[in-house]
């Protein structure tokens, strides 16, 4: 990508936000820096404690987009640090755990923590593939910066401004996926037993939301696309089990978690 189609990207973007484009073999993830000059320091802090782990691997270029100028970062560096995170949060997770009981939440600033960041942990009586029926029922305070959601088995590490996008309603995900279409020279069409049907020129799209998708859920929409005629199904979701990727694998239907629709590129 040139320098003008980041430009572009970056007004999809908010603050801090990322994109991970895959472009003729490259992996290059944009950064959407608030300021006018990219600023490296702080710029790649932000990015590291947001940036997912898996969305650190593999990249081939790191790009800080600002206001006037796009700046490259190298990627070893970003996964470096990430990978550092990553232990750092495994450690205070195994600390914690220990101190709560199923149910149980707390607030805490680790004394280990440059930042000082106020972060909030909450143990769920499940395994983690089970978070988004216990997320709903989460009131943390607004001062804080990092949630921590642990089951039996794993945990969630979500930023505090990402979880208002979890706790979004079925309408709000719903308008924000019939803009994304629009947006990317869709018309939205009627067809009753979607939630959302777009064309582009010989292409259909179906979307179908789950506040938590099942495999009979995930069938049920690769019939209604298959039924339809439609060529994918999109299936939104706050998460999807194990089970319903691997069913999803290989076939007309894809998996858009809810935080993840402004990343869809259609």
């Amino acid at each position: 990508m040139n320098d003008e189609k980041f430009f572009e990207l970056r007004e999809k973007m908010k603050d801090y936000d990322y994109r991970i484009i895959d472009e003729e073999g490259a992996r290059v993830l944009a950064v959407r820096s608030p300021n006018r000059y990219p600023d490296i320091v702080n710029d790649v802090e932000r990015l590291v404690e947001r940036i997912k782990a898996n969305d650190a691997k593999s990249l081939t270029n790191i790009c800080l987009v600002g206001e006037k100028e796009a700046l490259n970062v190298q990627p070893k560096i970003v996964e470096m640090l990430v990978r550092n995170r990553k232990k750092y949060d495994d450690n205070i997770v195994e600390k914690m755990r220990k101190h709560l009981g199923m149910n149980e939440s707390t607030i805490f600033t680790d004394e280990n923590d440059v930042h000082k960041l106020r972060r909030f942990m909450f143990r769920m009586p499940a395994e983690i593939d089970e978070y988004p029926n216990f997320i709903k029922k989460l009131n943390p305070p607004e001062d804080i910066s990092i949630m921590y959601i642990i089951g039996n088995d794993d945990y969630v590490r979500i930023m505090a401004d990402d979880f208002v996008k979890l706790l979004r309603s079925k309408e709000e995900c719903v308008d924000r996926i019939k803009e994304k279409f629009v947006s990317s020279g869709y018309e939205i069409i009627n067809l009753s037993g979607v939630d959302v049907a777009a064309s582009k020129e010989n292409l259909r799209m179906v979307v179908k939301y789950f506040d938590r998708c099942s495999v009979g859920d995930a069938e049920n929409t690769l019939n209604l696309v298959e039924h339809m005629r439609a060529d994918v199904g999109l299936i939104v979701s706050v998460n999807f089990a194990k089970e319903v990727k691997r069913f999803a694998m290989g076939k007309k239907i894809e998996l858009v978690r809810t935080d993840k629709i402004g990343d869809l590129f259609l």
